[in-house]
């Protein structure tokens, strides 16, 4: 999930430094400040967590649905949105970027199924682990993953989606 994030946040930098529009410059200055403090917990504590010794041990977490479960493309269960591998590798995503046009239109449609697979990772997750911390910071990618997909879906489906608008 950290190379995920880095992914994102490199592609929002970007768009930051070109757009003129003050709604893409809110989302983007969030989930760049938000995906670079989940990298520093991961990153924090991911040479730290207990392993299971029993192969056998019941997992005690569970997902509990919410209503973004029920927004498309998001599912109760796993939605199999299709996401470029490149999405995980922050240094092959960059020669990637480099021969696409970056403006607030692809950044929308990249960042949908980006973000989908982010929640659909966390709900995986969740149904492998029973370390607080881990379900903690589950739920809290899918929270807010889940309201970037909503806010950036409304704003691709827009009567009038234009740069001009955003």
């Amino acid at each position: 999930m950290i190379p995920h994030h880095q992914v994102a946040v490199d592609i929002s930098e970007i768009l930051l430094k070109t757009t003129k529009s003050p709604i893409m410059h809110d989302i983007l200055r969030k989930l760049i400040w938000t995906q670079k403090y989940e990298i520093l917990l991961m990153n924090n504590i991911k040479n730290k967590l207990p392993y299971v010794t029993d192969q056998n041990a019941k997992m005690t977490s569970h997902y509990v649905s919410s209503v973004s479960d029920f927004i498309y493309p998001n599912k109760i269960k796993l939605s199999n949105v299709y996401c470029d591998p490149h999405f995980f590798d922050p240094k092959k995503h960059s020669e990637h970027l480099k021969h696409m046009v970056i403006n607030e239109k692809s950044y929308i449609e990249h960042m949908i199924p980006h973000h989908q697979v982010a929640v659909d990772m966390s709900k995986i997750l969740l149904k492998n682990t029973n370390n607080d911390f881990m379900i903690y910071l589950a739920y809290r990618i899918i929270k807010n993953q889940n309201e970037e997909i909503i806010l950036l879906d409304q704003l691709r489906n827009y009567k009038h989606y234009t740069s001009d608008i955003l």
